[in-house]
């Protein structure tokens, strides 16, 4: 088993949840079905019931948030749309839609090796272009950070080392670089404070749930000692 691990940056990203109707909202920090999503339209793969898909939902995540993003609203016009009953409108319909801002997360998911090394391949070499959450929210640095020989996704987590650019977009508006994270990892103990997050994509419109906890962690950005090998 190797853990592959992203880098999600971007001056807009939108990670919906709870989004209903005129009110699209965003998530905090990466969802599981948008990093999915993110790694299907890599591969060039959206069939929900594809071997690739099964693979991904049974693949453990964690998120170390590097820069909280900050909430934004778009009002938006959307057209071409359906009703609640499913049937086609004409005309415009006012929307609400959400994004983080400025926020900087590093994703890791654990998967087997032919996997890793597959997923790492296509998102260096991506069939269509890669966006975080929506198409206008798009990549400001390399997605891919690397594969690792490990399957402790804190671990490698807290050992990644943020390059000189990337410290750059980080430290905006801060005096010093904050060496203790957020960190947001799946759970199947029901005694750890955590959330029922419903991400896990079955089909288009329909989610299951993962349990979540979160902490915050120090991380030792000076003596990182796990090296990537992708």
């Amino acid at each position: 088993m190797k853990t592959i691990v992203f880098r999600i940056c971007s001056w807009l990203q939108s990670w919906g949840v709870h989004s209903k109707y005129t009110i699209r909202n965003t998530n905090n920090e990466p969802t599981k079905s948008g990093i999915i999503g993110m790694i299907g339209n890599a591969m060039g793969v959206h069939d929900y019931d594809s071997e690739l898909y099964d693979k991904l939902r049974c693949s453990p995540m964690a998120v170390r948030v590097e820069r909280e993003g900050d909430v934004i609203k778009d009002y938006h016009i959307a057209s071409g749309f359906r009703n609640l009953q499913g049937k086609s409108k004409t005309g415009s319909l006012p929307t609400d839609r959400y994004y983080l801002q400025n926020a900087f997360f590093y994703v890791a998911m654990t998967m087997d090796n032919s996997l890793a090394e597959e997923v790492a391949y296509a998102v260096r070499h991506p069939q269509s272009q890669l966006y975080f959450g929506r198409k206008c929210c798009v990549p400001v640095f390399p997605v891919l950070v690397g594969t690792y020989d490990s399957e402790d996704l804190i671990d490698v987590l807290k050992s990644i080392k943020p390059n000189s650019l990337e410290k750059e977009f980080i430290e905006q508006g801060f005096t010093e670089y904050n060496k203790i994270k957020r960190f947001i990892f799946e759970t199947t103990e029901r005694t750890i404070m955590g959330d029922d997050v419903r991400d896990i994509p079955i089909s288009e419109k329909c989610y299951s749930e993962r349990r979540v906890a979160q902490e915050f962690i120090a991380v030792n950005t000076e003596d990182a000692e796990c090296t990537s090998q992708g």
